[in-house]
């Protein structure tokens, strides 16, 4: 599946029912996320993630973190209050819209990206790199490209916190979501 067809099937899923979009949870479906229930699932998720990090890695630099497939931005959000400046990215306009209602940070920021690559951002740009629940729904040759994208954007010394699918079913990613 090409990239204009995940991207107009995020924007669908935007337009319908975003946030079981970015988290199917079962009884969540037809719109009855909670804005501050949806949200906190975000804190509680990158609060934990942050502190394996740290065991890890105690003297990572907190300047700037990039959240690759922000959707809404439920972990962009949350890693603001990890990092001094926090991007999003995201495929989906719509979702970049969303994201942009509900977050009045001055240091985070929401990008549209449409593009098989990162273009958008030098070298060494991000301290750190986050991706959840998202490589999963592209194809693996753009998870590869993406991949290789995120060590480019990453500063020396930062550290890369990403979800990968350990198979890929049978289907386009976006064909196993109807």
């Amino acid at each position: 599946m090409k990239l204009w067809q995940v991207q107009r099937h995020w924007d669908a899923l935007a337009r319908s029912d975003p946030y079981f979009a970015v988290l199917t949870n079962a009884d969540k479906q037809g719109n009855k996320w909670a804005l501050d229930e949806f949200f906190s699932t975000g804190t509680a998720e990158v609060d934990k993630d942050m502190a394996r990090v740290r065991e890890c890695a105690a003297t990572l630099a907190t300047e700037h973190a990039l959240d690759f497939g922000c959707g809404a931005g439920r972990l962009t959000q949350a890693l603001a209050s990890h990092f001094g400046r926090v991007t999003g990215i995201d495929i989906s306009g719509r979702m970049i819209v969303l994201a942009r209602e509900h977050c009045a940070n001055e240091r985070v920021q929401f990008v549209h990206n449409s593009r098989p690559d990162l273009k958008a951002f030098e070298d060494n740009s991000f301290s750190f790199v986050y991706s959840r629940i998202t490589l999963q729904h592209i194809a693996p040759a753009y998870t590869r490209r993406y991949l290789g994208e995120f060590v480019r954007v990453l500063a020396p010394g930062g550290i890369m916190s990403v979800q990968v699918p350990d198979r890929v079913p049978a289907g386009d990613p976006p064909d196993r979501l109807r």
